[in-house]
C-alpha cells in the first residue's frame, strides 16, 4: 500500500486504541523519507483528524525531527508496544479496596490480573460492555456503571482510576467520562490515580498547542449541533460525519487542571507532578521535541 493511502486509512480510523492508532501512523510516515514537505502535511493532517491523541503527537513531534525515519518509527513503535505504565499500575500494594476504573484497555488488562480488589468500570455502554468481557474467565469481581451512574460506582470506593489523554504543565487532557470520573472524585476526596502511559506527557509549547485545538474543535462541534437543530426545523434530515457516535456523546479532550492530590503511573514508575513536570529534563519525563511545524496554525479536518 502505498504510504498516502496507508495514511489517509490511520487518518480516518475510528474508535480505535491510541497505541495501536500510533504504531500504524509511525509506520506510514516513515514510508515519506524522500518527501519532507509531505511528511510534514500527513503530520498536519492526522493531527487534524485525531487531535486529542497525545501519543500521536509525540509520534509526529519525533517523525519530524527524525533523521532517519524508518530507524524512528522503529524506536516509537517498540516504546508503545513495550509501555509498562500498565504493569506498574498492576504492582500497585495490595489492597481489599474497591477501584473505580475507566473502561481503558491498559487500565482494563491490569486489574482484571489482580487478585484482591474489587473493580467497577465506568463508560459509555458499548465501552462497559466490551471491557467487561476482560473479567469474564477472572475470580475479580467487576461491575459496569454508566457515565449517570458514578455516584453509585464511587460509593464506598477507595481509589479512581483513570488514563489521561496527554498531561503537560500540571495539566491533564481527558475524554468525556475521565474528566467526570475525575472530578467527582475531587469533590468525594477519593484517591485518585492517573495513568499516563507512552508519549502522554508532553513538553509545555505542545501540551499548550494541544489543548489550544481542542478548543477549537469542541467550537465547530457546537457550529455542527447548531446546524443540525436548523436542519431539523427545517424539516430536512440530519448531518452525517464523524460528529457524533453511537451513543450520541461528545469525546472531544476535556482540560482539567491538576490542583488536587493525586500520583501520575508512568511507564517509569509511580510519580508525583513535581518530579514528571520537573524543569530539569534528566529528572522529568518530558522526553519529546518540539519541531516548529507543530507549532504554527493548520486547518480542521472536514
Amino acid at each position: 500500500m502505498h504510504p498516502i493511502e496507508r495514511l489517509r486509512y490511520v487518518a480516518r480510523a475510528g474508535e480505535i486504541d491510541a497505541a495501536e492508532l500510533c504504531v500504524e501512523a509511525a509506520y506510514a510516515l516513515s514510508g515519506l523519507t524522500h518527501d519532507p514537505r509531505a511528511l510534514v502535511q500527513s503530520c498536519r493532517r492526522l493531527l487534524e483528524f485525531h487531535p486529542d491523541c497525545g501519543p500521536l503527537w509525540w509520534v509526529c513531534a519525533h517523525m519530524l525531527e527524525a533523521s532517519d525515519l524508518r530507524l524512528c518509527a522503529n524506536e516509537l513503535v517498540t516504546q508503545l508496544e513495550g509501555d509498562a505504565s500498565g504493569e506498574e499500575l498492576f504492582a500497585l500494594p495490595a489492597t481489599d479496596a474497591v477501584i473505580v476504573a475507566q473502561c481503558s484497555r491498559q487500565i482494563v488488562r491490569a486489574l482484571c490480573e489482580r487478585l484482591d480488589i474489587g473493580v467497577r468500570l465506568v463508560g459509555r455502554p458499548n465501552m462497559v460492555r466490551s471491557y467487561l468481557r476482560y473479567f469474564s474467565d477472572s475470580i475479580v469481581g467487576a461491575q459496569g456503571f454508566l457515565v449517570d451512574e458514578i455516584d453509585e460506582a464511587l460509593d464506598r470506593a477507595s481509589a479512581v482510576v483513570v488514563e489521561v489523554l496527554a498531561a503537560g504543565e500540571g495539566k491533564y487532557l481527558f475524554d468525556e467520562v475521565g474528566r467526570a470520573l475525575v472530578e467527582q472524585a475531587r469533590k468525594s476526596e477519593i484517591a485518585i490515580y492517573l495513568l499516563a502511559g507512552v508519549g502522554r506527557i508532553l513538553p509545555p509549547e505542545l501540551f499548550h498547542v494541544m489543548c489550544a485545538r481542542q478548543t477549537r474543535s469542541l467550537k465547530n462541534d457546537v457550529e455542527w449541533s447548531t446546524e443540525q437543530d436548523d436542519r431539523q426545523r427545517a424539516g430536512l434530515p440530519p448531518l452525517g460525519g464523524e460528529h457524533s457516535d453511537q451513543d450520541g456523546s461528545n469525546d472531544k479532550g476535556q482540560l482539567v487542571v491538576g490542583d488536587f492530590p493525586h500520583l501520575l503511573i508512568t511507564e517509569r514508575g509511580v510519580r508525583t507532578p513535581a518530579v514528571v513536570f520537573h524543569d530539569n529534563r534528566a529528572v522529568s519525563h518530558q522526553r519529546c521535541p518540539v519541531p516548529s511545524e507543530l507549532l504554527v496554525p493548520f486547518g480542521v479536518a472536514g
